[in-house]
């Protein structure tokens, strides 16, 4: 779920697949973010990145109340994608 690029811990595709769609609304995305962000920090990473597509708004939501903030894309990136980073160094 955590992966190394260019130094810094970038969360690899999390999304629900039709077995797992049951499960929304459980907790269950917060429960892989928490799992995210404590390998990120074993790790050794400072900050954590994602991103979603601009109209999943519950899930900008969600993650602008973890400490997730948006930052600008690189100039290759669609538009529609909504690139978010959270420093880890303080607690989860």
């Amino acid at each position: 779920m955590v992966y190394d690029t260019r130094q810094r811990g970038t969360l690899a595709c999390a999304y629900p697949t039709p077995e797992v769609a049951f499960a929304q609304g459980t907790g269950l995305g917060k429960l892989l973010l928490d799992f995210a962000e404590t390998e990120a920090r074993k790790a050794g990473f400072d900050s954590i990145y994602l991103y979603t597509h601009e109209k999943m708004t519950e899930n900008r939501a969600l993650y602008s109340r973890r400490g997730y903030v948006e930052f600008e894309p690189h100039l290759d990136s669609p538009p529609f994608l909504v690139y978010m980073r959270k420093p880890l160094a303080e607690a989860a």
